[in-house]
């Protein structure tokens, strides 16, 4: 059986929608769970639901492992702000060595 789900020249989705759903109901055949399955999974989902959330131990070591990424973060923006400041150090330095150097020929002549 070959059904044509989709029509090549219709701009109109809707009715291609309504076709896909005609085709799905026709060959999807309803069926109900078995009694095992639906109380398994009953147990299952009570089971879940009364673990707890997160013991103090695991909330401590969040807590102490976002400290110390807060504290690494910190470090690293201070260690970037003075290695950006020693690099316009050095800029202004070379700059003032330049200009040493231009200002010296022309005094001697």
């Amino acid at each position: 059986m070959k059904a044509k789900l989709f029509k090549k020249n219709t701009n109109n989705n809707d009715i291609q929608l309504v076709g896909i759903e005609d085709f799905l109901k026709r060959i999807m055949v309803p069926v109900s769970p078995r009694p095992e399955y639906i109380t398994k999974l009953k147990n299952q989902l009570v089971a879940y639901s009364r673990e707890p959330d997160a013991s103090t131990s695991n909330l401590a070591l969040l807590i102490f492992a976002g400290l110390i990424s807060f504290v690494m973060v910190f470090l690293m923006g201070i260690r970037s702000m003075i290695v950006v400041i020693g690099a316009f150090g050095v800029l202004r330095q070379y700059r003032k060595e330049i200009q040493t150097k231009q200002l010296v020929p022309s005094q001697q002549n």
